[in-house]
């Protein structure tokens, strides 16, 4: 069963009746379950005694040794699971006002003319109570962080909403605890935690590599990491959280099976993008002799340039909103 999240007690009950040649009744269930969480209680307590000889009972040292990869520093290295619902609601209010946001209160207010991306990312504009809020469910999901190799580091519950910005705030705490400041961590909204209390911890916050294109350009170049050094909804909250220990246990344990692969993997590409791209570079040098190749400056003029323009040009708009007719023009004759 820890190997497969998706199959259920009813379900594994049955087969093993039908290995068994032996007619399924829903009693066998009840039993099973029952045999079961005796099992993952002695295999709890066992584990427990071992933590502590081997002293590995502190609560954040899963924190600290889950990944070997991120964990291991080099000398003079500089250092780039479950957080409670009232250490979440500590940040409830820390996002009240946002960029996007129309109005606060009775005065209304200008939108932002620096076409902030925040707008596309409900989670940087919505707070509990808001008409996107979730009202049917006491329980809407979890949030977890992984760390680069896919080692889930924290999870938390989200209760009586969607995924809003209180959760990654939570979890940036957790890891800054942790592990203090210099880390670089990455959220759909990573932009707006920025200008957070998040910001004050030396912090590098990315958008995520996939969403972060549908950001807009001036947030990319800031925040992309391209430019940066369904069985338990009816389950009891024992069986509940039993679930997830199970499912990120074994998650951990096939990541921490294929590390190695992964990392080898991961090099060899970056030898081969090094190889490839030297290439091409020495022929743009020999095509254009007296032109030099600082890309970092190259990314601060652009985002200098981004940062100037208060409205996108009159004509552009034009010619995009052209398109756009013609596109429904040819859509519906």
């Amino acid at each position: 069963m820890a190997l497969s999240s998706a199959y259920s007690v009813q379900a594994f009950t049955k087969v093993l009746c039908a290995l068994h040649n032996v007619t399924y009744i829903k009693i066998f269930c009840e039993q099973f379950v029952i045999a079961f969480d005796v099992y993952l209680a002695i295999i709890c307590e066992i584990r427990s005694c071992i933590d502590v000889v081997f002293g590995q009972s502190d609560p954040d040292w899963r924190l600290h040794n889950s990944c070997p990869a991120c964990t291991f520093k080099q000398p003079d290295e500089v250092a780039l699971y479950m957080i409670m619902s009232e250490d979440v609601d500590k940040f409830k209010d820390d996002m009240c006002l946002c960029p996007g946001e129309q109005s606060v209160g009775n005065e209304s207010v200008q939108p932002n003319e620096s076409l902030t991306c925040m707008d596309n990312w409900q989670a940087a504009n919505s707070m509990s109570g808001s008409e996107n809020t979730v009202h049917v469910f006491k329980q809407t999901g979890i949030f977890l962080s992984a760390c680069q190799h896919g080692i889930i580091q924290t999870l938390t519950k989200m209760r009586c909403s969607g995924e809003l910005a209180k959760y990654p705030l939570a979890t940036i705490n957790k890891l800054i605890d942790v592990f203090g400041d210099h880390l670089g961590i990455g959220s759909d909204i990573g932009c707006s935690l920025q200008k957070t209390k998040a910001g004050n911890h030396h912090l590098i916050l990315a958008v995520n590599a996939f969403h972060g294109h549908t950001h807009n350009r001036k947030c990319q170049l800031q925040h992309h990491p391209l430019y940066l050094l369904p069985l338990i909804h009816h389950a009891s909250r024992f069986h509940y959280v039993q679930f997830l220990e199970l499912h990120f246990d074994q998650w951990d344990i096939d990541k921490y099976l294929e590390l190695s692969r992964f990392i080898l993997n991961n090099y060899k590409q970056a030898l081969t993008m090094i190889s490839d791209y030297t290439k091409e570079l020495e022929a743009y040098c020999a095509t254009f002799p007296g032109q030099g190749l600082d890309f970092e400056s190259w990314i601060a003029e652009e985002l200098a340039y981004l940062e100037a323009m208060a409205v996108e040009p009159v004509q552009d708009a034009t010619v995009v909103e052209y398109i756009e007719v013609l596109e429904k023009l040819n859509k519906y004759q």
